[in-house]
């Protein structure tokens, strides 16, 4: 079908991004560059495109602060690389090691989380300047990512929501290798010949990501080596699966809704309690997302408290990640952020 791999990726991506209208022309897309096989490869296909469809490329590399001179010449790398190519590199510098210690957090998380930050920020700072213009962010993680993603949710106990790992379109982020093999990444920068750095941080399976990456998922391809194929099965069911309950306990959800405002939101309790456990799952879902309040840190265990709390007979009060609070009385339960915990953390910090 295809004449050799970059025929055939470039023909993923368009597929995965342009046929289906995510992109369209005078769209800005911001690549995460770090340097490594996966975004050099990212880069270069839609370096390619772009010469195909009318939309411009941001290429931004993220200095986490934790690898001192490798992390200088990975910036070099970057900064040649995109000027050898004719674009010039937004470059966002952070503090992962400060933002840990002051935030009780690994290195890992800290990073994780001051790169999306500085994703958004930036997208923020765009659309101000584009007003008229769409503008995403194509980040490059691929089949291997999402294995990887599916695995550490199962660890962390996120349950079936856990499942779906990574979208390929989520808000403003694109990842248009998502259900492209970590193998066919590798063959299409030996194919071009293409350059790149390695961080070497991704060797050290104190990590816990580098550990399921380096450790657990080999080990789970030696007892089947369509072991990545098929967590990426999963992930595409749990998504039918999740879709159709949320949109299922929307309604159910509205139907039962006391009072709601901006930061929070009481419910019919009793009525919440006749229905199936599954049901006041992704109604408490729904919650959360209704009150736009994060699940990453959300846990199995939070949900079956809440759960717990709906079915009891007793009024009773629950802490939960992120500030928020549910109580329950006189069979109401209201769920809200607690901005007063917030703002006095604000000035503790400031």
């Amino acid at each position: 079908m295809y004449n050799n791999i970059e025929e055939k990726l470039l023909h993923i991506v368009k597929k995965n991004i342009f046929d289906n209208n995510i992109i369209q022309n005078n769209d800005i897309i911001v690549v995460g560059l770090s340097g490594g096989r996966d975004s050099i490869c990212l880069f270069d296909i839609l370096m390619s495109l772009s010469e195909v469809y009318n939309f411009k490329i941001i290429p931004m590399h993220i200095n986490h602060g934790i690898r001192g001179k490798e992390a200088e010449r990975d910036l070099e790398f970057v900064t040649k690389y995109c000027n050898d190519n004719g674009y010039d590199v937004y470059v966002c510098n952070v503090n992962a090691l400060e933002y840990a210690k002051n935030n009780s957090l690994s290195i890992e998380e800290s990073a994780r989380i001051l790169r999306y930050i500085a994703f958004d920020d930036f997208y923020n700072e765009l659309r101000v300047k584009y007003k008229n213009q769409n503008v995403f962010f194509a980040l490059a993680h691929h089949k291997k990512d999402q294995a990887e993603t599916i695995l550490h949710n199962i660890i962390r106990g996120t349950g079936i929501s856990g499942l779906i790992g990574m979208e390929m379109k989520n808000n403003f982020y694109l990842r248009p290798l998502l259900n492209i093999d970590k193998e066919d990444i590798d063959k299409y920068i030996e194919f071009l010949d293409l350059d790149f750095v390695d961080d070497t941080t991704n060797f050290d399976d104190e990590y816990t990501r580098n550990n399921i990456r380096l450790n657990i998922l080999p080990r789970l391809n030696e007892i089947n080596k369509n072991t990545i194929l098929h967590l990426c099965d999963l992930s595409n069911d749990a998504l039918d699966i999740e879709d159709y309950f949320y949109k299922k306990t929307k309604v159910l959800l509205e139907d039962n809704i006391i009072q709601f405002e901006n930061d929070m939101i009481s419910v019919n309790a009793k009525n919440i309690k006749q229905f199936e456990k599954i049901l006041k799952y992704y109604i408490v879902k729904n919650i959360f997302d209704k009150l736009n309040i994060k699940k990453k840190d959300i846990t199995r265990k939070h949900y079956n408290d809440l759960i717990d709390l709906i079915d009891g007979n007793n009024n009773r009060h629950l802490d939960l990640p992120y500030n928020v609070v549910a109580d329950k009385k006189n069979n109401i339960l209201t769920i809200k952020i607690n901005n007063y915990n917030l703002s006095m953390k604000n000035k503790k910090r400031s």
